[in-house]
């Protein structure tokens, strides 16, 4: 099983925020404690206390905080097209002239995860394609609905048209109707008192008659021009409730000429991507989609018929660039961190080279860089074994310069005949901080990491909603962290589990590498002062040897860079050096126990030193020169006695502040 991770933005808020440090947390510890089998749990003598089970080949971390439009739709695609690629893809279907000697299988990934097995993976993307099924949907279904739909309408508008001219017509005829019966209407009313009594019936009948008329045509009459224009107004509303609107039919029309106009504009001319490459259709009205539908169809040939190779090889140069620098990248992770050299001084080289021999590399020390990566292409045979296509090594030299174990293999996949997506399948990235005053190397960690101390610090019992594991295993949680809970109650258990995870920080499993650099300047800065100090007495004490014997050519300007540098110097914070001395407690690391007693034994010797100034050396040799200036008469060694003199005195009152302040470093950093 492969599990599948995707960090919130930074804008998402704190509780999506604590909710993920928590669970990469506990990711971490399943990762580093966990077993993936009964096997591996009776190996380790623990079968019967440890139930921590790893479920996962490999875990993958995915960011959402990108700068990137549609990041969503982008990590829903590369997701669906990973893992349906990665899936289907094998040995099966591949050919064997193959100039690939091995085809990917799932089995590659369990390879790598064992490479780093408490690591976390990620993945990039990049898809180079003639974009087949747009171009027929376009061809086929686009542009013939949309003449089709744009026809019909205009024939309807028409038909609307001449209803509403008609209907105008009508209004007009129907004034003058009322206007012709209300004066009959009249008429007949003042008949009433003009006829015999006997036609006075038929004469209220037909004014009744008249009035049925009339009512018929008014306001709320069955035939009247308002009854009529009521369906017409309602079909020529703008309201998106009505859905017999005419309006809205238009509206919905013209979204879909968008689509088509967009999907056309995309066809001829496909906008510039980082994580793709498209091949333009630049003829698109003469294209003959049938043509995609052959059975020898696929990119390359396509690329042969239409005379495109330069353009195809532009595309596969990118399957050559540096890693991260082309493609998706799913996690937010700043590549240029990775497998690069760190500025740092002599003194720290020598200690790191003492402690973690692996940051060395080419007589630089240089930032972590990932255990494995491996680049799986996954196309139809037909358009990857060919002589344009870059073979293993080449791909693989690609890779070299951030991992060290780079691998290419190909994924055969028949159904992808208009595409070639290439995968960086990344495992043992170090995600985490260089040294203290450096970001995270996964830059989302810097806001995660930031929320979970604030709610760790302003409301602690809410740690108890963003944790999940152990509650109900205090048994197993008894055997890998040592901390005794069976007998507790309920809710004491739960506390000592939520103070376990708050105080439990991931980046210890790494100590030997941020830690062991922070104390490589610990350890430069005190190094430092030694040798000034070891090279200033030495000049010190040459300079008076020389004089004594008669030679007068001192370098005083030496002995004063020397001093210079001293009455400079700053005793470093030894904050640092006490955090990673009680994070090592927890993490164990034998090198940097060894690492930490070098400076606590470098620090007495450079006490040992000031001490030997200040009590033995520095009086001796002020009472040498002056015994010196007391025996010249020559006004230039005089004045250079009496130089040396000054130095030297100031020599001495540095010593004290300088062994005060190392003093209270000392007894800050004392190693239990």
């Amino acid at each position: 099983m492969m599990g599948f991770g995707v960090l919130p933005r930074g804008n998402e808020g704190k509780l999506f925020h604590v909710n993920a440090f928590s669970a990469i947390k506990e990711m971490q510890f399943i990762l580093k404690n966990g077993v993936r089998s009964k096997d591996e749990k009776a190996s380790s003598g623990a079968e019967n206390t440890i139930n921590l089970i790893n479920p996962f080949l490999a875990f993958f971390i995915i960011s959402r905080d990108r700068p990137v439009r549609d990041i969503d739709t982008n990590i829903a695609v590369g997701l669906a097209r990973f893992i349906s690629d990665i899936g289907t893809s094998g040995v099966v279907e591949a050919n064997q002239q193959s100039k690939y000697a091995e085809t990917f299988d799932l089995g590659d990934i369990k390879t790598k995860a064992a490479m780093s097995p408490d690591s976390f993976f990620t993945f990039n993307r990049y898809d180079i394609y003639f974009p087949a099924s747009r171009i027929s949907w376009y061809k086929n279904v686009g542009v013939i609905v949309v003449n089709d739909i744009n026809s019909r309408y205009a024939k309807l508008r028409e038909e609307l048209n001449e209803i509403s001219r008609l209907l105008s017509g009508y209004k007009d005829n129907i004034s003058k109707f009322l206007a012709n019966l209300d004066n009959l209407n009249n008429t007949v009313k003042s008949m009433t008192v003009k006829v015999y009594r006997r036609w006075s019936n038929r004469i209220g009948e037909t004014h009744t008659q008249l009035l049925k008329w009339r009512a018929e045509v008014v306001e709320g009459g069955s035939i009247s021009p308002k009854n009529l224009e009521t369906p017409l107004n309602s079909m020529n509303s703008s309201t998106e409730e009505n859905v017999e609107s005419i309006v809205i039919l238009k509206r919905r029309i013209d979204e879909f000429n968008e689509i088509v106009k967009e999907e056309e504009s995309f066809l001829k001319s496909p906008p510039a991507s980082q994580i793709e490459y498209v091949f333009p259709v630049r003829e698109l009205e003469n294209f003959n989609v049938s043509q995609l539908s052959t059975d020898k169809a696929s990119l390359y040939r396509l690329i042969e018929e239409y005379r495109r190779k330069d353009e195809f090889l532009r595309a596969l140069a990118d399957l050559k660039a540096p890693l991260g620098s082309v493609g998706q990248t799913m996690a937010n992770i700043d590549y240029q961190k990775i497998n690069v050299p760190i500025p740092i001084t002599t003194e720290a080289k020598e200690f790191i080279s003492k402690y973690n021999s692996g940051l060395i590399k080419q007589n630089a020390v240089v930032s972590p860089d990932i255990a494995s990566v491996l680049m799986v292409t996954a196309s139809m045979q037909d358009n990857i074994n060919v002589n344009d296509f870059p073979n293993p090594e080449t791909l693989k030299q690609a890779l070299e310069s951030k991992t060290r174990n780079p691998d290419a293999k190909m994924g055969y996949i028949n159904s992808k005949r208009f595409s070639i997506s290439t995968y960086h399948i990344i495992n043992g990235v170090y995600i985490w901080r260089i040294s203290k005053n450096t970001p995270p190397i996964l830059r989302d960690l810097t806001y995660l990491i930031e929320d979970y101390e604030a709610v760790k610090n302003e409301n602690f019992g809410e740690l108890i909603y963003h944790h999940t594991l152990f509650y109900n295993d205090p048994q197993t949680f008894e055997a890998l962290t040592g901390e005794q809970i069976a007998n507790l109650s309920p809710n004491q258990a739960a506390w000592r589990i939520i103070e376990f995870w708050a105080n439990y920080n991931p980046e210890i499993e790494y100590i030997n590498i941020w830690g062991i650099i922070e104390l490589a300047g610990v350890y430069s800065d005190l190094k430092i002062i030694n040798n000034n100090i070891d090279n200033l007495m030495e000049l010190l004490d040459g300079a008076i040897k020389s004089l004594q014997r008669g030679v007068t050519n001192v370098d005083v300007v030496k002995v004063k860079k020397y001093l210079d540098a001293i009455t400079s110097a700053k005793v470093p914070s030894s904050e640092n050096v006490k955090a990673i001395y009680e994070a090592n407690k927890i993490a164990n690391k034998d090198e940097v126990n060894r690492g930490l007693k070098e400076i606590a034994d470098l620090s007495l010797q450079i006490l040992s030193k000031l001490e030997d100034i200040k009590v033995r050396y520095g009086q001796k040799w002020i009472d040498d020169l002056n015994k010196l200036k007391k025996e010249s008469t020559d006004y230039g060694i005089n004045r250079i006695i009496q130089t040396l003199i000054n130095h030297t005195d100031t020599l001495i009152t540095k010593s004290e502040s300088l062994s005060e302040d190392l003093n209270k470093f000392v007894e800050s950093i004392t190693l239990e």
